[in-house]
């Protein structure tokens, strides 16, 4: 048994960039939730953090939203068709 896949290429340039982070071929629908999801969690994790702690640094909460961000976004990212490819 064989299959034969033609998975789309990624872009050039800017429209290239995108492609590598969230698959070529990603639809619009997939794009949102690769980018909103990750920007809402980014959110909640500085807010919780801001309530629970309230002593940190600038650096940390920034770090703390760029993990978030990275986690959530690459969950996302791995679980859609356009990921995969």
């Amino acid at each position: 048994m064989t299959t034969e896949q033609h998975l789309p290429n990624p872009r050039t340039g800017l429209p290239g960039i995108l492609d590598r982070f969230a698959g070529p071929g990603a639809t619009s629908v997939e794009l949102a939730l690769q980018f909103l999801l990750p920007l809402l969690a980014a959110g909640t994790a500085v807010a919780y953090a801001t309530y629970a702690v309230g002593t940190w640094s600038a650096l940390q909460y920034v770090v703390c939203a760029l993990l978030a961000f990275d986690i959530v976004g690459g969950i996302i990212t791995n679980s859609t068709s356009s990921g995969k490819r």
